[in-house]
């Protein structure tokens, strides 16, 4: 994380900001973010990356191999355009995926450590592992897709590469390491010939196959609601009073495409060593994996940095633009004796009065009435 706040800070910070909130709102994953950055670093218009990042998302979601082609582009040292069109995408995908293919079937052959991954497959799924860099590059000639650029993944043991066959189709597999020892391995992707992806029959069969429990669709009944912030205050308000804090006033304002909290006032004033009391919170984090899906994690921040998340949850939860066009500004405060909250958010409008309109005729010249 701390690597993506430092790359972050290397670019403008009207761009910065907004890709800031949308991964502290579980919006944008940080492998998401990372592919972004390389993005601006590999075009260099770092301008353009919030408009890019809206394309990328839907044409992630479209099945266009985007994330593929930057970190293809990125480890053959190629230049891209974020101006692409899906179409372009996927040319690129292409020629990059050769290039990376006859690069491995060019270099001595490497052999994958995939001892992990056969103590928990059946011995009948083993003789589909791939286990070397030329086979892999073979992998990716057959299918005409970038599997052979997943050669340093596996070198590291990120993930393990299968070829299967049914009903005389040939499926590439990847798979990965869980932590849960419930299902220790997990299928990633399936896909054949230019990047197809498999049918759900196809799906099941290579998980029966493998021995490998199909993952469930997420229970909306159970979904993890958006108000965590008012978890998170109650994790405050001890500390608040502990330290006989009568209120927290926090504001912010924005305006253009970015805004941002302005400053944290607590009455009566504390010192810098109590703001940075560390609490422990929970976050949300929403990232788009075919569906959304949110989860919640327990991280420690300071004081300071837990109200300010506080404020952006509560903020994203009433929906209110209040950062693009002419912005707007607010406030939140928290009364600690009352045990209260309370959230204003205003949003400005340029109003403009028509002074004057005509229409001409061109050649006469003549005002229509």
């Amino acid at each position: 994380m701390t690597t993506i706040f430092k790359r972050l800070a290397e670019i403008p910070v009207k761009t910065a900001l907004p890709l800031r909130h949308l991964m502290r709102a579980g919006q944008l994953s940080e492998s998401c973010l990372d592919d972004l950055l390389d993005a601006a670093e590999l075009s260099g218009e770092t301008s353009r990356l919030l408009g890019f990042a809206a394309g990328y998302l839907h044409m992630t979601r479209e099945g266009v191999p985007v994330q593929d082609v930057i970190r293809m582009a990125k480890s053959q040292k190629r230049r891209i355009n974020l101006a692409w069109s899906p179409s372009r995408w996927r040319a690129e995908h292409d020629k990059l995926s050769r290039a990376e293919t006859l690069t491995r079937l060019q270099d001595a052959s490497v052999i994958y450590d995939l001892a992990a991954y056969e103590a928990t497959l059946p011995a009948s799924a083993h003789k589909s592992l791939i286990r070397c860099s030329k086979r892999l590059g073979l992998e990716g000639l057959r299918q005409r897709h970038c599997v052979a650029s997943y050669h340093d993944k596996i070198a590291s043991g990120y993930c393990a590469i299968a070829s299967v066959i049914f009903d005389r189709q040939r499926w590439t597999v990847q798979l990965e390491l869980t932590r849960n020892p419930d299902a220790p391995i997990a299928i990633t992707q399936i896909k054949t010939r230019h990047n197809g992806i498999a049918p759900p029959d196809v799906r099941r069969r290579i998980h029966d196959m493998m021995e490998i429990e199909l993952p469930k669709q997420p229970d909306p009944s159970n979904s993890v609601p958006n108000y965590v912030y008012l978890d998170n205050l109650r994790r405050v308000l001890p500390i608040l009073q502990q330290h006989e804090i009568e209120s927290v006033t926090v504001t912010f304002s924005g305006s253009g495409d970015s805004g941002a909290i302005d400053d944290v006032y607590y009455a009566p004033q504390i010192a810098a060593s109590v703001r940075a009391t560390p609490i422990e919170q929970m976050t949300l984090n929403r990232v788009y994996d075919r569906i959304w899906i949110t989860t919640t994690a327990s991280e420690t921040v300071t004081l300071d940095q837990a109200i300010m998340n506080i404020t952006d949850n509560y903020l994203a939860e009433t929906g209110v633009n209040w950062y693009d066009n002419d912005g707007g500004y607010g406030e939140l405060e928290i009364d600690v004796a009352g045990r209260s909250v309370r959230l204003d958010v205003n949003v400005n409008y340029t109003q403009s009065t028509n002074e004057f309109c005509e229409i001409k005729d061109i050649d006469t010249g003549a005002v229509e009435e």
